[in-house]
C-alpha cells in the first residue's frame, strides 16, 4: 500500500508563503497548502488600514482575498489534534 500525506507543522519564526483566504475587521487568514488557516491578527498590522474588506497600507500594498503573501509564524498551539497559529504579514 502506498500514500502520499500532506502534513504541516508550524514552527516558530518560520516563513511560509500563502493565500488570504479571509479579511476582516480584526484581521486575515491565510490559507496554506489547504491545510492550515493562520491569522494574522489587524494589531500587527500597524501600517494598514482596513476597508471594504481589504487592508490597504497607502504605500500599494493592499491585502485583499486570493492574494499570496509570505507570512511569519509567531505562536501556535496544539490542542484537539489541530494547531492553531498566528502570525506577520512579510512584505
Amino acid at each position: 500500500v502506498k500514500y502520499r500525506a500532506n502534513i504541516l507543522k508550524p514552527v516558530i519564526g518560520e516563513v511560509i508563503k500563502g493565500k488570504i483566504c479571509m479579511v476582516f475587521q480584526y484581521g486575515i487568514f491565510v490559507d496554506i497548502m489547504n491545510i492550515m488557516k493562520i491569522l494574522i491578527p489587524a494589531t500587527s498590522m500597524d501600517n494598514f488600514e482596513y476597508n471594504n474588506n481589504e487592508y490597504d497600507d497607502n504605500k500599494g500594498n493592499v491585502l485583499s482575498k486570493g492574494k499570496e503573501v509570505s507570512i511569519k509564524i509567531i505562536s501556535f498551539k496544539y490542542e484537539d489534534k489541530q494547531f492553531s497559529c498566528i502570525g506577520d504579514i512579510i512584505l
